[in-house]
């Protein structure tokens, strides 16, 4: 079994576009066929695409308009806009499965905007909309032009071939708030529903681990996705999974709590995804970068902003966005090189009649226009994402300059080895009022402090508090308060493989990330070339985070008794479904692909450890959360669940 989500959901999709296979409901995740009918022979080679805000954003990461149009899509149109009737097209819909949006359905069935309807489901549609959706079509006399409703299961947005998200923010204030016991179900049941989706994707049922503790929210969940697994129809469950594979090729399903490691979503970092997801916003593959301005340094506002999509299709992405920093940016210049070296060979064969070629430029000899048409379509591909490259390294560089993050990466990477009296003297030159950062980085410093030295004294932590409160004008420490409150609850969490507790500021750091700040000071030139020079000097020093070492301990399938194994597929054959170690001989092997998820926020760190971790095992490994949240915004969280608010130190942090 094939664990590239991203290239399953995709095939889902296309499935979806491609009308010619839905002309009848016996398929996977098809309703009845109350209200359908057979699409007659009419050409179906192109369609208009209805999508909600949930659809929108599972479908950014995967389709470009160029695939869409592939697909015979000619019109991609939001389900709220004001669309005008195209009575000759069939209409295909990917909307959420709610009874506003089944309302806004009969709506425009009622205005026949279309030829024909399509209406495909992001999760299950209960049968109770179902039948709402049925007596509406009946009602409005468009029962004939509703061809199929099919539920597709992809509700959740995959933004790699390893990596998904539920795409559902605050989960982790909810689970840990004062939310109400139907609020905290409703969140464990969108996770659910969520983690469902992966695996009718995947078309398997795996076998879970999750906490072993009660009141654990990931235990929880566990539960209920055992049962909404092991009590599915048996006629819908063979649609989702098809026959059942050998146990041996069975993923594990590995559940975790945020609070198993709460101190990589608070630390700087030093790899180059995590730094654009902190630094800039990375959101749906999707970065907004500030224009290069040469006033930076004095405090003024950019000029403008370029939007550039990071994705599967762009090679230099895949290679680095694990890579520490300064790496990338010099596999940036490298590219360049290799690239200007390219065009030059191009040019010199015409014997220098072209010596301003560009792919794009439309500038150049006809001659040379055709002797370079070959390798056109490569090079402009490749030339647009070292341009962006280029265009976010200078904006990470700016940023890293102005706020010192080099600083804080090492103070806090120190913090797991340096001696209690050294840690505490780091920690306040780095909050004192003169220090370079802004006051969320220096609070950020404090918490990544508090969380590797738990057996600090609290008079002392309450002093470096106070000062950084002074320092930078009163910003709350409720975020602290909020970690105190938990402290009791970290010693729940799995000693036997979780690693040091400063584990989470990174896989990789450096030697002297303050010289290598230096370097990253050297100014771009000439679209990059010469770029960084002497960041070779910045070694990496490993280090293993909690998530890693729990993976990899799990997927060995050793004895761990902090985790219970669920069995959705034992359940029906009447065995135990839940045990704290005992399992079949079939399954007591080691697992060969695993799904690790986080419940209440993701980090890009902990995505870049597993692949690293998968990339040693040979053994193919999923990393997903019900959101990745950055860390400014999970610090945000924590200080609204300790009673405060961080809108005073917002300006400062947003003034980069």
């Amino acid at each position: 079994m094939s664990l590239n989500l991203q290239e399953r959901q995709t095939a889902a999709i296309q499935a979806m576009l491609a009308l010619a296979s839905q002309r009848t409901l016996a398929q996977p995740g098809a309703h009845s066929p109350q209200i359908a009918s057979t699409l007659p022979q009419a050409s179906t080679a192109w369609k208009i695409l209805v999508f909600d805000d949930v659809a929108k954003d599972l479908l950014a990461p995967l389709m470009t308009v160029g695939m869409l149009r592939r697909q015979g899509v000619t019109l991609h149109l939001p389900l709220k806009s004001q669309r005008s009737t195209v009575a000759e097209a069939p209409a295909v819909y990917l909307v959420s499965p709610t009874e506003e949006t089944v309302q806004r359905l009969l709506e425009e069935l009622q205005q026949k905007l279309y030829a024909f309807y399509f209406f495909n489901f992001t999760d299950r549609l209960s049968d109770d909309l179902m039948q709402l959706l049925a007596r509406g079509a009946v009602e409005a006399g468009m029962v004939s032009q509703v061809v199929s409703v099919v539920d597709r299961y992809v509700d959740y947005v995959c933004l790699s071939p390893s990596e998904f998200s539920l795409n559902k923010p605050g989960i982790y204030s909810l689970l840990n708030g004062g939310s109400s016991d139907a609020q905290i179900e409703k969140a464990m049941d969108v996770a659910v529903s969520g983690l469902f989706c992966v695996i009718a994707t995947l078309g398997v049922v795996p076998v879970i681990r999750c906490p072993g503790a009660p009141s654990s929210p990931a235990r929880n969940i566990a539960m209920k996705l055992q049962e909404r697994l092991a009590t599915l129809p048996q006629n819908v469950h063979a649609q989702i999974f098809g026959q059942a594979p050998s146990s041996l090729h069975r993923p594990l399903l590995i559940l975790l709590d945020r609070e198993f490691d709460l101190s990589v979503m608070i630390r700087h970092t030093w790899l180059y995804q995590p730094l654009i997801h902190d630094l800039l916003g990375l959101r749906l593959n999707r970065v907004t970068v500030p224009m290069e301005d040469k006033d930076f340094d004095a405090g003024l506002p950019p000029r403008g902003v370029k939007t550039y999509d990071l994705e599967v299709r762009d090679q230099f992405w895949q290679e680095h966005c694990g890579s520490p920093f300064p790496d990338a940016a010099l596999a940036v210049s490298d590219s360049l090189a290799a690239y200007n070296a390219k065009l030059q060979e191009i040019n010199s064969q015409q014997g220098g009649a072209s010596a301003a070629l560009d792919p794009l430029d439309a500038c150049g000899s006809a001659q040379g226009i055709m002797t370079a048409v070959s390798a056109l379509p490569r090079l402009t591909e490749k030339k647009r994402s070292l341009d962006a490259h280029t265009s976010i390294a200078t904006a990470l560089v700016n940023h890293i300059k102005a706020r010192g993050l080099d600083g804080f990466f090492e103070t806090e990477q120190n913090f797991d080895s340096d001696r209690e009296v050294e840690a505490v003297a780091n920690a306040k030159k780095m909050i004192h009022r003169g220090a370079p950062g802004t006051a969320l980085d220096k609070l950020r410093l404090l918490m990544a402090l508090f969380l590797s030295r738990p057996s600090l004294p609290q008079q002392q932590m309450q002093q470096l508090e106070e000062m950084l409160r002074q320092e930078t004008g009163g910003i709350s420490t409720a975020a602290l308060d909020f970690l105190r409150l938990q402290q009791s609850f970290r010693a729940l969490q799995t000693p036997g493989v979780s690693a040091a507790p400063g584990a989470g500021g990174g896989s990789a750091g450096g030697q002297s990330a303050q010289a290598a700040a230096a370097a990253l000071g050297t100014k771009f030139f000439d679209k990059g070339r010469g770029l960084l020079q002497g960041v070779r000097n910045l070694l990496p020093v490993k280090k293993t985070l909690p998530i890693a070492q729990v993976v990899g301990t799990l997927l060995e399938n050793k004895e761990e008794p902090n985790f219970i194994y669920v069995d959705p597929r034992r359940d029906a054959t009447g065995a135990p479904a839940v045990s704290p170690n005992s399992l079949p001989p079939t399954l007591r092997a080691p697992f060969r692909q695993a799904i690790a998820f986080v419940v209440g926020g993701g980090s890009f760190v902990e995505a870049a450890a597993l692949r690293e971790l998968a990339q040693k095992t040979q053994k193919p490994i999923l990393y997903g959360s019900t959101d990745f949240v950055a860390p400014c915004d999970f610090l945000d969280e924590l200080t609204r669940l300790g009673g405060g608010s961080l809108s005073a130190a917002a300006p400062q942090a947003a003034g980069l």
